[in-house]
């Protein structure tokens, strides 16, 4: 919720407030995201070069205090260059707290419980997203922007502090059952596949995820539309990693991220055909009732195919790099395209069309996965 639910995606609902005060173009905001996941990919490559539990305590206690301390910054300029840096700071910040939280906790549950514990972790961000959107809802009417952003990062505080204090410090020390040999991850041809298929999430998702609030805004609907469908794909997130956490358990990791790629395609594009309340709310439940799914089954299923203790945080940061590396090219290009074409609706075609690719480059993987006479 500190890191991701405010951390990072308290930008969106706070970017229209933001540009009717500033008068900043939609370009300008897309750059500005982009500069937050280019700082979501340091972070994670950051990561990799970490070694001990020890030392990925520190950093993750390291990267929510940036969270906290990027929040609040954010409204203490009014310059997009030192936006961009703040908001750069804050990616570091999330992708530090983000991976090296999954990494500890996943380090001291059983095998077995691990994709659904991937999957309630995950469900914060979720929350945060609903809070974000609630917050600004109830708030703009009476707070400036700029107060707005330091009642978000007074709220990331509060969170923060028991979220550094209640993880797991060591990783424990309990044989996994039934390990077997696995492939580096570098030759390992299923886990490559995920790895496409969760960059081109990144990459569909994102544009969604930073300029829903603005378009149902600039499409002349009511105007609580933007911010209650933001709260909408909050609601929906929160239960939905755990959801598809025990539907991965019971089902396969591959099949649930099969059905969770369909669902998320059609709620990207559905607000290009219309912005009706009906139809926004449905497509925030179906994006929101997936996009977090999909990031807790793929590090879920990515360290399943490497299994080895000591290899799992460089395997879920790998899988961050290239999640993180698809979510800056998304922004940027859906900010581009929007004052290309004189809307979004192009952009969102094309986000809908990535996340269709990640559909198929997962079928590939689980393919792959099943050749290897391992159930997928």
């Amino acid at each position: 919720m500190a890191c991701m639910g405010l951390g990072r995606f308290f930008y969106t609902p706070m970017l229209p407030l933001m540009q009717e005060d500033m008068g900043f173009s939609d370009a300008v905001g897309g750059w500005i995201a982009g500069a937050n996941f280019l700082g979501y990919l340091v972070g994670a490559l950051w990561v990799t070069v970490l070694k001990t539990a020890r030392s990925r305590w520190w950093m993750n206690a390291g990267g929510l205090v940036l969270c906290v301390v990027g929040t609040f910054l954010s409204g203490a300029f009014e310059d997009e260059s030192a936006w961009a840096a703040v908001r750069f700071l804050t990616g570091v910040g999330s992708a530090l707290a983000m991976v090296l939280s999954m990494a500890l906790v996943l380090e001291n549950v059983e095998e077995r419980h691990r994709t659904r514990a991937s999957g309630f972790l995950v469900s914060g961000v979720g929350g945060g997203i609903a809070l974000s959107g609630l917050l600004t809802l109830i708030l703009k009417s009476y707070l400036s922007w700029q107060a707005l952003w330091f009642v978000g990062g007074g709220l990331c505080l509060v969170m923060a502090i028991p979220a550094i204090v209640w993880t797991p410090r060591h990783q424990a020390s309990r044989p996994e059952k039934g390990e077997r040999t696995a492939t580096a991850w570098w030759i390992n041809t299923p886990y490559l596949l995920l790895t496409v298929a969760y960059f081109l999430e990144g990459a569909g998702y994102s544009v969604s995820a930073t300029f829903l609030v603005d378009l149902l805004q600039n499409a002349g609907s009511a105007s609580w539309l933007g911010d209650g469908a933001w709260i909408a794909v909050g609601l929906a997130a929160a239960p939905s990693a755990w959801l598809w956490g025990r539907a991965a358990s019971r089902f396969g990791g591959h099949r649930a991220l099969v059905i969770a790629y369909c669902f998320l395609t059609l709620g990207v594009v559905v607000p290009v055909y219309s912005t009706q309340p009906v139809f926004a709310f449905l497509a925030a439940i179906m994006f929101g009732g997936t996009f977090l799914g999909i990031v807790g089954m793929s590090l879920a299923v990515g360290t399943q195919m490497v299994p080895q203790a000591e290899a799992k945080a460089q395997a879920l940061a790998v899988l961050t790099i290239a999640f993180g590396a698809g979510q800056i090219i998304g922004p940027v290009f859906g900010g581009e395209t929007a004052i290309a074409y004189g809307g979004y609706q192009g952009a969102l075609l094309l986000a809908g069309a990535v996340c269709a690719g990640g559909l198929v480059f997962t079928v590939l993987s689980q393919i792959a996965y099943r050749r290897q006479g391992i159930p997928a």
